[in-house]
Protein backbone atom coordinates (compact mmCIF):
# COMPACT_ATOMS: atom_id res chain seq x y z
CA UNK A 1 0.00 0.00 0.00
CA UNK A 2 0.86 3.29 -0.60
CA UNK A 3 1.13 6.12 2.07
CA UNK A 4 1.06 9.90 0.48
CA UNK A 5 2.61 12.19 2.39
CA UNK A 6 2.47 14.81 -0.51
CA UNK A 7 0.35 15.33 -2.94
CA UNK A 8 -0.12 18.88 -5.17
CA UNK A 9 -3.29 18.89 -5.85
CA UNK A 10 -2.75 22.29 -8.25
CA UNK A 11 -0.75 20.06 -10.78
CA UNK A 12 -2.61 16.82 -10.45
CA UNK A 13 -6.00 18.53 -11.07
CA UNK A 14 -4.06 21.01 -14.05
CA UNK A 15 -2.99 17.96 -15.60
CA UNK A 16 -5.97 16.24 -15.28
CA UNK A 17 -7.89 19.14 -17.01
CA UNK A 18 -5.41 19.21 -19.74
CA UNK A 19 -5.39 15.22 -20.45
CA UNK A 20 -9.66 15.52 -20.64
CA UNK A 21 -9.24 18.79 -22.18
CA UNK A 22 -7.85 16.92 -24.54
CA UNK A 23 -10.05 14.29 -25.06
CA UNK A 24 -12.49 15.91 -25.53
CA UNK A 25 -10.63 18.08 -28.48
CA UNK A 26 -9.98 14.52 -29.91
CA UNK A 27 -13.37 13.24 -29.37
CA UNK A 28 -14.52 15.85 -31.76
CA UNK A 29 -12.32 15.08 -34.74
CA UNK A 30 -13.29 11.45 -34.26
CA UNK A 31 -16.89 12.47 -34.30
CA UNK A 32 -16.70 14.33 -36.98
CA UNK A 33 -15.15 11.27 -39.14
CA UNK A 34 -17.79 8.86 -37.24
CA UNK A 35 -20.74 10.72 -38.89
CA UNK A 36 -19.15 10.64 -42.25
CA UNK A 37 -19.00 6.80 -42.04
CA UNK A 38 -22.70 6.75 -40.61
CA UNK A 39 -25.94 8.70 -39.96
CA UNK A 40 -27.39 6.44 -37.01
CA UNK A 41 -25.89 9.11 -34.46
CA UNK A 42 -28.68 11.25 -33.46
CA UNK A 43 -27.88 12.94 -29.86
CA UNK A 44 -24.90 15.05 -28.67
CA UNK A 45 -24.68 12.46 -25.75
CA UNK A 46 -24.07 9.58 -28.46
CA UNK A 47 -21.62 11.05 -29.87
CA UNK A 48 -20.06 11.85 -27.34
CA UNK A 49 -20.03 8.06 -26.53
CA UNK A 50 -19.33 6.73 -29.94
CA UNK A 51 -16.16 8.80 -29.87
CA UNK A 52 -14.45 8.34 -26.56
CA UNK A 53 -15.80 4.51 -26.73
CA UNK A 54 -12.38 2.54 -28.02
CA UNK A 55 -10.43 6.04 -28.62
CA UNK A 56 -9.64 7.75 -25.34
CA UNK A 57 -6.15 7.25 -23.36
CA UNK A 58 -5.35 4.54 -20.77
CA UNK A 59 -6.29 7.13 -18.38
CA UNK A 60 -10.06 6.01 -18.48
CA UNK A 61 -11.45 2.95 -18.92
CA UNK A 62 -14.97 3.24 -19.48
CA UNK A 63 -16.27 6.87 -19.24
CA UNK A 64 -15.54 10.51 -18.49
CA UNK A 65 -18.32 10.77 -16.39
CA UNK A 66 -17.62 7.39 -13.98
CA UNK A 67 -13.74 8.69 -13.87
CA UNK A 68 -13.94 11.79 -12.98
CA UNK A 69 -17.68 14.02 -12.71
CA UNK A 70 -19.00 10.87 -10.54
CA UNK A 71 -16.24 11.50 -8.61
CA UNK A 72 -16.86 15.32 -7.90
CA UNK A 73 -20.40 14.96 -7.46
CA UNK A 74 -19.70 12.17 -4.72
CA UNK A 75 -17.68 14.45 -2.88
CA UNK A 76 -20.89 17.05 -3.15
CA UNK A 77 -23.06 14.86 -2.05
CA UNK A 78 -21.25 13.81 1.14
CA UNK A 79 -21.99 15.13 4.88
CA UNK A 80 -20.96 18.32 5.05
CA UNK A 81 -18.25 18.02 8.33
CA UNK A 82 -14.82 18.91 7.76
CA UNK A 83 -14.02 15.67 8.65
CA UNK A 84 -15.59 14.23 5.57
CA UNK A 85 -15.07 16.43 3.26
CA UNK A 86 -10.97 16.53 4.23
CA UNK A 87 -10.99 11.78 3.68
CA UNK A 88 -13.40 12.62 0.62
CA UNK A 89 -11.30 14.96 -0.85
CA UNK A 90 -7.73 12.96 0.21
CA UNK A 91 -9.67 9.57 -1.50
CA UNK A 92 -10.96 11.77 -4.82
CA UNK A 93 -7.19 13.17 -5.22
CA UNK A 94 -5.86 9.39 -4.34
CA UNK A 95 -7.75 8.01 -7.36
CA UNK A 96 -7.25 10.84 -9.84
CA UNK A 97 -3.31 10.47 -9.37
CA UNK A 98 -3.58 6.96 -10.57
CA UNK A 99 -4.90 7.76 -13.39
CA UNK A 100 -3.02 10.49 -14.09
CA UNK A 101 0.50 7.88 -12.84
CA UNK A 102 -1.53 5.41 -15.43
CA UNK A 103 -1.81 8.37 -18.55
CA UNK A 104 2.25 9.10 -18.02
CA UNK A 105 3.70 5.94 -17.86
CA UNK A 106 1.45 5.08 -21.35
CA UNK A 107 2.50 8.50 -22.84
CA UNK A 108 5.70 9.60 -21.74
CA UNK A 109 9.23 8.84 -21.09
CA UNK A 110 9.72 7.95 -17.18
CA UNK A 111 13.03 7.56 -15.50
CA UNK A 112 12.66 4.84 -13.13
CA UNK A 113 16.71 5.48 -11.97
CA UNK A 114 18.38 8.14 -10.57
CA UNK A 115 21.52 7.70 -13.25
CA UNK A 116 19.46 7.92 -16.11
CA UNK A 117 17.70 11.49 -14.94
CA UNK A 118 18.11 14.31 -17.68
CA UNK A 119 15.67 18.05 -18.22
CA UNK A 120 12.62 17.79 -18.99
CA UNK A 121 11.47 14.18 -18.06
CA UNK A 122 9.35 12.36 -15.61
CA UNK A 123 10.78 10.29 -12.91
CA UNK A 124 9.16 7.59 -10.83
CA UNK A 125 11.45 6.07 -8.34
CA UNK A 126 12.80 5.85 -4.76
CA UNK A 127 15.60 7.56 -3.05
CA UNK A 128 16.65 8.30 0.75
CA UNK A 129 14.30 10.11 2.59
CA UNK A 130 16.56 13.46 3.58
CA UNK A 131 14.53 15.85 5.08
CA UNK A 132 15.74 19.44 5.46
CA UNK A 133 12.76 20.48 8.13
CA UNK A 134 13.26 24.75 8.36
CA UNK A 135 10.03 24.84 10.92
CA UNK A 136 12.01 22.25 13.15
CA UNK A 137 15.45 24.24 12.54
CA UNK A 138 13.18 27.43 13.93
CA UNK A 139 11.72 26.00 16.85
CA UNK A 140 15.22 25.22 17.94
CA UNK A 141 16.62 28.29 17.93
CA UNK A 142 14.13 31.09 19.12
CA UNK A 143 15.09 32.82 22.27
CA UNK A 144 12.93 31.35 24.34
CA UNK A 145 13.63 27.76 23.38
CA UNK A 146 17.47 29.21 23.78
CA UNK A 147 16.29 30.36 27.35
CA UNK A 148 15.11 27.20 28.72
CA UNK A 149 17.51 25.02 27.07
CA UNK A 150 20.01 26.90 29.01
CA UNK A 151 18.08 26.51 32.45
CA UNK A 152 17.30 23.24 31.69
CA UNK A 153 21.52 22.79 31.47
CA UNK A 154 22.12 24.50 34.47
CA UNK A 155 19.59 23.04 36.94
CA UNK A 156 20.70 18.90 35.64
CA UNK A 157 24.49 19.67 34.86
CA UNK A 158 25.63 22.49 37.09
CA UNK A 159 29.41 23.55 36.72
CA UNK A 160 29.29 22.39 32.59
CA UNK A 161 29.94 25.69 31.18
CA UNK A 162 31.56 24.38 28.31
CA UNK A 163 28.57 22.15 27.37
CA UNK A 164 26.32 24.58 27.42
CA UNK A 165 28.72 27.71 26.07
CA UNK A 166 28.98 25.30 22.67
CA UNK A 167 24.87 24.33 22.55
CA UNK A 168 24.31 28.14 22.87
CA UNK A 169 26.44 28.79 20.22
CA UNK A 170 25.26 25.85 18.08
CA UNK A 171 21.97 27.17 17.88
CA UNK A 172 22.83 31.00 17.43
CA UNK A 173 24.30 29.09 14.17
CA UNK A 174 21.32 27.90 13.23
CA UNK A 175 19.47 30.86 13.99
CA UNK A 176 21.71 32.74 11.45
CA UNK A 177 21.06 29.85 9.17
CA UNK A 178 17.15 30.36 9.23
CA UNK A 179 17.10 34.10 8.71
CA UNK A 180 19.04 33.33 5.68
CA UNK A 181 17.12 30.29 5.02
CA UNK A 182 14.07 32.55 4.90
CA UNK A 183 16.00 35.34 2.54
CA UNK A 184 17.03 33.02 -0.47
CA UNK A 185 14.96 29.70 -0.48
CA UNK A 186 11.85 29.82 -1.17
CA UNK A 187 10.33 26.17 -0.62
CA UNK A 188 10.84 25.97 3.36
CA UNK A 189 11.15 21.79 3.03
CA UNK A 190 13.34 20.23 0.62
CA UNK A 191 14.48 16.41 0.57
CA UNK A 192 18.28 16.42 -0.99
CA UNK A 193 20.07 13.63 -1.87
CA UNK A 194 23.35 13.34 -4.01
CA UNK A 195 22.23 15.78 -7.14
CA UNK A 196 18.68 16.35 -6.52
CA UNK A 197 16.65 18.83 -4.89
CA UNK A 198 13.10 18.64 -4.39
CA UNK A 199 11.29 21.48 -2.89
CA UNK A 200 7.88 20.90 -1.29
CA UNK A 201 5.11 22.97 -0.88
CA UNK A 202 3.56 23.30 2.53
CA UNK A 203 0.11 23.33 1.50
CA UNK A 204 0.36 20.27 -0.07
CA UNK A 205 2.07 18.58 2.95
CA UNK A 206 -0.21 15.91 4.65
CA UNK A 207 1.04 16.01 8.10
CA UNK A 208 2.90 18.46 9.77
CA UNK A 209 6.86 18.77 8.73
CA UNK A 210 7.54 18.24 12.23
CA UNK A 211 5.36 15.39 12.40
CA UNK A 212 6.82 13.81 8.96
CA UNK A 213 10.43 14.50 10.00
CA UNK A 214 9.87 12.73 13.45
CA UNK A 215 8.17 10.02 11.99
CA UNK A 216 9.54 8.91 8.66
CA UNK A 217 12.96 7.53 7.49
CA UNK A 218 14.34 5.16 4.69
CA UNK A 219 13.75 5.13 1.29
CA UNK A 220 10.64 7.44 0.13
CA UNK A 221 8.83 7.32 -3.61
CA UNK A 222 8.78 10.69 -5.53
CA UNK A 223 6.55 11.13 -8.68
CA UNK A 224 7.22 14.63 -10.37
CA UNK A 225 8.77 15.90 -13.26
CA UNK A 226 12.98 17.26 -13.76
CA UNK A 227 12.25 21.08 -13.81
CA UNK A 228 15.58 21.97 -14.00
CA UNK A 229 19.04 21.48 -14.66
CA UNK A 230 21.49 23.43 -12.34
CA UNK A 231 24.13 23.04 -14.76
CA UNK A 232 22.65 25.50 -17.25
CA UNK A 233 21.62 28.06 -14.49
CA UNK A 234 22.14 31.57 -15.80
CA UNK A 235 22.69 34.69 -13.95
CA UNK A 236 20.25 37.24 -15.50
CA UNK A 237 21.43 40.19 -13.21
CA UNK A 238 24.63 40.62 -15.66
CA UNK A 239 21.99 40.56 -18.65
CA UNK A 240 21.21 44.04 -17.13
CA UNK A 241 24.58 45.37 -15.47
CA UNK A 242 28.04 43.47 -15.65
CA UNK A 243 29.23 44.70 -12.19
CA UNK A 244 25.59 44.03 -10.40
CA UNK A 245 25.60 40.40 -11.90
CA UNK A 246 29.10 39.99 -10.69
CA UNK A 247 28.42 40.78 -6.69
CA UNK A 248 24.57 38.83 -7.35
CA UNK A 249 27.16 35.76 -8.72
CA UNK A 250 29.51 36.10 -6.24
CA UNK A 251 26.82 35.69 -3.31
CA UNK A 252 24.74 33.17 -4.93
CA UNK A 253 27.95 31.12 -4.84
CA UNK A 254 28.54 31.47 -1.28
CA UNK A 255 25.16 30.82 -0.40
CA UNK A 256 25.55 27.16 -2.53
CA UNK A 257 28.97 26.59 -0.95
CA UNK A 258 27.56 26.69 2.41
CA UNK A 259 24.29 25.00 2.16
CA UNK A 260 24.01 23.36 -1.49
CA UNK A 261 27.69 22.38 -2.22
CA UNK A 262 26.58 20.29 -5.41
CA UNK A 263 24.38 23.10 -6.77
CA UNK A 264 25.69 22.73 -10.01
CA UNK A 265 25.60 19.18 -10.41
CA UNK A 266 21.89 19.09 -9.24
CA UNK A 267 18.62 18.35 -11.01
CA UNK A 268 15.34 20.50 -8.91
CA UNK A 269 12.45 17.48 -9.47
CA UNK A 270 9.00 19.61 -9.16
CA UNK A 271 7.04 16.88 -7.24
CA UNK A 272 3.46 15.82 -7.83
CA UNK A 273 3.72 13.30 -5.16
CA UNK A 274 5.64 11.37 -2.55
CA UNK A 275 4.82 8.39 -0.12
CA UNK A 276 6.46 5.35 1.25
CA UNK A 277 5.10 1.52 0.89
Amino acid sequence: MKHYIYIDKEILNSYISQIYGGILERGKAEKELVEKETQEITTPEERIRATIKGGIPAILNSNIETEYDLKEKSMRGVDNSNTSKEVIEKIYHDNLLDNLIEYINNNEEVINNISDIQYGKYVEFKLPFNFVNHSYLKSISNNDFKKSFEKIMNATNPGNDKTTKDAKFAMELIGNFTTFFDSCFPAKQLIISNNLIIPLDDQFLREKPEMIDFKYGGDIAVIGKVTKDCSRDINVFGLYNREFGKAIEEVRQAMYNLFLPNYKKSFIITPIALYFE
